[in-house]
């Protein structure tokens, strides 16, 4: 995963949080703790979120470039 790539959220049976479907988010930078601060244009209706996740809570969509 790198910057630029784009993910959706990996919902697995223990998480806690009340939304599941976060549908499909942006990399906007890498940590060197191996997170990544990611943008969910569509998370909260119409205002964009943003959530520090790490590698096992996304999956890539698609690579940027």
């Amino acid at each position: 995963m790198k910057v630029g790539d784009l993910v959706r959220f990996r919902y697995d049976h223990g998480w806690t949080g009340s939304v599941k479907d976060w549908g499909f988010g942006l990399i906007e930078e890498e940590y060197d703790d191996g997170t990544f601060e990611v943008y969910w244009p569509s998370l909260a209706g119409s205002v964009i979120t943003t959530r520090t996740l790490g590698k096992k809570a996304i999956e890539v969509v698609n690579e940027g470039r």
